[in-house]
């Protein structure tokens, strides 16, 4: 799974579905800069999430620097809005 997540920054589905991650998942991953799709979070058990957590935030995982630091390099690199 490693590998999947590393090299595509994806994960395997076997069965189409949806369901929500749980508030405390959602919490921790958008703290770390991914979420999990509901497609996701229908294939694979809570426990099994929280695995995969650590393996994404592991291989491609942000700290609130490195977001913060990519968001104002990418606005300064948008073009200005046109005046109205």
């Amino acid at each position: 799974m490693e590998h999947l997540i590393r090299l595509f920054k994806a994960v395997e589905i076997k069965h189409g579905g949806e369901r929500i991650p749980s508030k405390k998942l959602l919490a921790r991953t958008i703290e770390n800069g991914f979420i999990f799709s509901p497609e996701v979070a229908y294939n694979y058990s809570d426990e099994e999430l929280d695995k995969l957590a650590d393996i994404v935030d592991k291989e491609i995982g942000l700290t609130l620097r490195e977001m913060n630091n990519a968001f104002h390099k990418s606005w300064v690199q948008s073009p200005p809005f046109p005046p109205h």
